[in-house]
């Protein structure tokens, strides 16, 4: 296996994607971009693993495999959910990541509830997890507005302005 030292893991998803294919990677030994057991930044083709939530994931290099550690938050993202090991390129896009993700359940939320109330509750659970994992309130307030101007229709039927909506679920 081809593991090669980096200055920086790439940080937008069509240079990972050119990194992937230089280093010759597939569908199935997929690239990669972490540090290593040394905290030093690697890049290499391998199966991808699922991380756990709050954890980071590291390359081991005398086993040639991937690990994973709990996230020290004053130095970078530690994800709230369970992600793919190849998809912790890079801080900014694993936040757009989990920004996504934080849209997608406020959409399955916003199916699942009958009443306003229960959204409120689920969503207000989620973003105390994010804020807990570090994640700064107007980001979430960003990521709010976009689910409301583009799924809005999901809560409008109940007459809920979105600066009642943000302050409901991040007061």
């Amino acid at each position: 296996m081809n593991v090669r030292p980096i200055k920086s893991c790439p940080t937008t998803f069509d240079l990972f994607k050119s990194r992937g294919r230089n280093l010759g990677c597939s569908v199935g030994n997929e690239y990669h971009c972490m540090v290593n057991e040394q905290k030093r930044e690697v890049e290499f083709c391998l199966s991808r693993s699922w991380i756990q939530p709050d954890h980071c994931p590291e390359y081991i290099s005398f086993a040639s495999q991937i690990d994973q550690y709990a996230c020290n938050r004053s130095k970078g993202v530690c994800p709230p959910i369970v992600y793919w090991s190849n998809t912790s390129f890079s801080s900014t896009s694993l936040h757009r990541l989990l920004m996504t993700c934080f849209i997608s359940q406020l959409i399955r939320y916003a199916k699942a509830s009958t009443k306003y109330t229960d959204f409120v509750l689920r969503a207000r659970r989620l973003s105390d997890k994010f804020l807990s994992q570090g994640y700064v309130c107007d980001r979430l307030t960003s990521s709010l507005r976009k689910f409301y101007g583009r799924f809005g229709e999901l809560v409008i039927h109940n007459d809920v302005p979105l600066s009642r909506m943000v302050d409901d679920i991040l007061a």
